[in-house]
């Protein structure tokens, strides 16, 4: 039988740390597993040819008969490297330690969760669960499934790019300076609320939680809250909603309902973006349409200025465009324009709906004015039009992708990155 080729696509580590040892012996497995399978297991330490080492490994990425790719740590490098793998269509294996909190996007595709591979039992569980994904491929020859659309890998490596970034910022801040000692790790796992507030006042609780992502944590910290300020609990009950806690989405919404008459206006353009953007995060705005109409038609009499009524339609944008009603979503976003042209999030929401239309010219001349704006510019702006310049077939858009590609290295790395690979 002819070997094939299986690449391993995973954290390395510098020499002796922990973090190496944990790679080699997931090294160690995969080989194990591909003598019984008859595949050369190869990892990118191990990759010899040409004097360009990178483009040896994208080689191994893109054409190897199987990968088996380990997302433990979540590294930047093996996100790209699982994209780029994920484009073809290829046969590939993800794997990651069970305590890796991975995306919801990526749970979704199967991940198998291994423990502690220098236990008997839990290198056992782990071989057993590889090797039944390698007999499915080996039924179909290795070949590759149906083809994926870019713009569908560039959604889901998305995902993982914001992850990477929010933990790399958990990992600059300090909490010693509100006395948060090693066992606090511990304390979130476990969700031992009384320990945790024996260490810290509520809201520093919250925002420990918060920031680390651990939502049902801060959902439960908000009760502890309720004595603060009305302003700084609204505001968590917005940070919350935002990320899709239905509990923080149900209490914002009943007391923006109750109180529509006494909230400011900034206060209140902050509780609607809040629970748009939890039901957007949800993905549930077709089953919570009733509602937000019914939020949104509170709304309105409200607004005055053309600035918060460009605001209102806006959101009324976002809401419809999660909801799959485009001609909807075009109408309210192109009504904020008319208001207020100089917002850079409303050009890039109407250009994104019109490249959900189909309407890729109007959606690259909007990605353009994008680029008028010095200021004000996020990364997802910018995301969006370098790849609307790169897929344009205009040769004099080839000079302001660059100059595109350059202000979003400059903004996130990862994300420029990305568009170089697709």
């Amino acid at each position: 039988m002819n070997e094939r080729i299986c690449f391993v696509i995973s954290t390395i580590g510098s020499e002796n740390s922990e973090e190496r040892l944990s790679a080699n012996k997931f090294l160690e497995l995969t080989k194990e597993i591909g003598e019984i399978h008859h595949l050369k297991v190869i990892r990118a330490d191990e990759v010899s040819g040409t004097s360009d080492i990178n483009k040896d490994i994208i080689e191994m990425v893109q054409n190897s008969d199987l990968c088996i790719i380990d997302l433990t740590g979540l590294n930047p490098n093996v996100m790209y490297e699982f994209g780029m793998r994920y484009q073809t269509g290829l046969p590939y294996i993800v794997c990651a330690q069970k305590e890796t909190k991975l995306p919801f996007d990526i749970i979704s595709r199967r991940t198998i969760f291994y423990g502690n591979l220098e236990k008997t039992s839990d290198y056992r569980e782990a071989k057993k669960s590889i090797r039944d994904f390698i007999n499915q491929y080996e039924e179909r020859d290795y070949q590759a499934s149906s083809s994926v659309s870019i713009n569908d890998l560039y959604q889901m490596i998305q995902l993982l790019i914001e992850k990477v970034e929010k933990i790399e910022k958990i990992n600059t801040q300090s909490y010693s300076a509100i006395g948060v000692n090693n066992a606090v790790g511990n304390i979130l796992d476990n969700e031992d609320v009384d320990e945790l507030l024996r260490q810290l006042a509520p809201a520093e609780a919250f925002h420990y939680a918060y920031t680390t992502n651990q939502i049902r944590l801060a959902e439960r910290l908000l009760d502890y809250c309720r004595d603060q300020p009305i302003g700084h609990f609204i505001n968590k009950l917005c940070a919350l909603a935002a990320l899709g806690s239905k509990k923080a989405i149900d209490e914002l919404s009943e007391y923006y309902k109750e109180n529509i008459s006494n909230i400011s206006i900034e206060m209140m353009k902050e509780m609607l973006g809040s629970i748009v953007s939890g039901f957007n995060h949800q993905d549930s705005e077709c089953e919570n349409m009733d509602r937000m109409e019914e939020l949104f038609g509170i709304t309105e009499g409200e607004l005055n200025t053309n600035n918060d009524k460009a605001f209102f339609h806006n959101q009324k944008a976002r809401f419809y465009a999660g909801a799959k009603k485009l001609d909807l979503a075009k109408e309210n976003a192109e009504k904020a324009i008319q208001l207020i042209d100089t917002e850079p999030a409303y050009i890039y929401n109407y250009a994104i709906i019109l490249t959900e239309l189909g309407d890729k010219e109007r959606a690259l001349e909007n990605a353009k004015k994008l680029l008028s704006f010095e200021e004000n510019l996020n990364a997802d702006h910018l995301s969006f039009a370098c790849r609307m310049l790169k897929e344009s077939s205009l040769p004099t858009d080839g000079e302001l992708y660059n100059h595109c590609l350059n202000r979003l290295e400059k903004i996130s790395p990862y994300k420029a990155r990305l568009i170089r690979f697709l």
